[in-house]
């Protein structure tokens, strides 16, 4: 069954594809897919979490400084677009490049680990998908003092979140250089995201299952799964797993 489902999540297609390659039937496949990733879901507050600890915090806040050379910084934020088929209720899904999907807000920390997650309809912008997610509500505010998360212009401006200067043609020295660290920062966040749809390409093609939340399963599973591979120091590429093993 596991290996079913990370051969579906690594590779994409139909889920009864993925139960072919181990010689199970297509009703076997799909169950053990829905399995697997309700176990995965299952794991989701334990795995995507952010600090419980000032010592978790700081060692975070130390680890990012010593990255990318920006003092005070717990977590890097950003928005991503993952394509879903169409749904029968269209309204509120068609994201700014005209297809249906999720716009996924996540926070990591300076390993790529994810921290926090919020998925919302497509049309909403991620500055409104951080504004409605728990981290945002309950999170952020009690953050450690004096430290904060960084994130591109199109977000607001506090003093627990920090964004870059406008872009001009003429800037300032001292505004360029924070600029420059703050993009050498958030950078990991874009990485994570490029790093999660490398390794999971179900994401290359529309999501298929019947239900939003049903995609949401499969989506936090693959985050669950990330977050697994980083804490174990994995350095394989699920694309690649030698999974040749019989279905008994």
């Amino acid at each position: 069954r596991v290996a079913i489902t990370i051969n579906y999540l690594a590779h994409g297609g139909a889920m009864y594809d993925a139960g072919a390659v181990f010689g199970a039937g297509r009703t076997v496949a799909l169950t053990a897919v829905h399995q697997v990733i309700a176990i995965l879901h299952s794991f989701v507050d334990e795995t995507i979490r952010t600090p419980t600890t000032q010592e978790e915090w700081s060692k975070i806040c130390r680890d990012f400084e010593f990255v990318a050379g920006m003092p005070g910084v717990v977590g890097a934020i950003d928005g991503c677009l993952i394509r879903i088929k169409r749904l029968g209720d269209l309204d509120g899904w068609y994201c700014r490049r005209s297809y249906p999907a999720f716009n996924m807000m996540a926070v990591v920390d300076h390993r790529q680990r994810f921290m926090a997650s919020s998925l919302r309809k497509g049309t909403q912008n991620d500055n409104s998908v951080f504004n409605r997610s728990i981290f945002a509500r309950d999170i952020l505010p009690n953050i450690p003092q004096g430290t904060h998360i960084v994130g591109d212009a199109g977000y607001q401006l506090l003093s627990t979140v920090l964004t870059p200067y406008p872009i001009l043609s003429v800037m300032e020295a001292p505004n360029r250089w924070y600029n420059l660290v703050h993009s050498r920062t958030r950078i990991v966040v874009e990485k994570a995201f490029e790093r999660l749809k490398g390794k999971f390409r179900v994401f290359k093609s529309d999501l298929s299952q019947e239900t939003p939340t049903a995609m949401d399963s499969v989506i936090k599973a693959t985050l669950v799964l990330d977050n697994w591979m980083i804490d174990l120091n994995a350095t394989h590429n699920v694309k690649t797993w030698p999974l040749k093993i019989g279905w008994s």
